[in-house]
């Protein structure tokens, strides 16, 4: 507040996962400014939610075929995910699902998105077979197309028997552009490799 009075700006914002871990209700967009750390994830989730309900009306009959979708989150995220696509489901032509993945890799206390393995993400959905695409966050994957266990969006296609898609944070967009257009979809991502989060990858010389 002392930020606000003298900067005209709060200059120091709390990070979504605050909020989400205490269940606290996410402030409103004025709360972050003009977002100045969207890019670190300060105030990601709000303009998402925003997004989605700005732009879910965009979504129309393009499919008259029900399409059933799975959208993979970790599971910080996933209650949110979830409120929203009951709003989907509503879409005549959508049946839409949240898939928590529980992150082994890394350990069950890492429960973001952003750190979500290609392994754990096949081994989450190893039952979760009544469904017609997968897509993914766009943040764990990278532009290469790798997840951070090096593992390709392809692979991950290959491995459940169904296809994947890297979603945007636009998630309407996405599922909207799938239903026009299933052969024209992303397998890129913003994610970033092990190496670029501080962790060794090469092989250790053990004497």
């Amino acid at each position: 507040e002392i930020f606000a009075k003298e900067l005209g700006e709060r200059f120091v914002y709390a990070a979504d996962e605050l909020f989400l871990r205490a269940g606290r209700k996410l402030p409103e967009a004025g709360y972050y400014d003009a977002f100045p750390q969207l890019e670190n994830g300060i105030g990601m989730t709000r303009s998402f939610i925003d997004e989605w309900k700005l732009k879910i009306e965009n979504i129309g009959n393009e499919n008259s075929k029900k399409t059933k979708i799975v959208i993979v989150t970790g599971e910080l995220a996933a209650p949110i995910l979830k409120d929203l696509a009951n709003e989907l489901n509503k879409k005549k032509q959508l049946e839409v699902s949240v898939k928590a993945i529980k992150n082994t890799f890394f350990g069950g206390g890492i429960n973001v998105s952003g750190l979500l393995t290609g392994k754990d993400i096949v081994h989450g959905l190893r039952d979760h077979s009544s469904f017609d695409v997968v897509v993914l966050p766009p943040n764990c994957v990278n532009s290469e197309g790798l997840t951070l266990d090096d593992m390709d969006v392809e692979s991950m296609s290959h491995k459940i028997s169904k296809p994947v898609v890297v979603g945007k944070y636009d998630i309407i967009g996405t599922i909207k552009g799938y239903l026009e257009n299933h052969n024209n979809q992303s397998v890129l991502g913003s994610g970033r490799q092990l190496s670029e989060l501080g962790f060794y990858t090469g092989r250790r010389d053990h004497k």
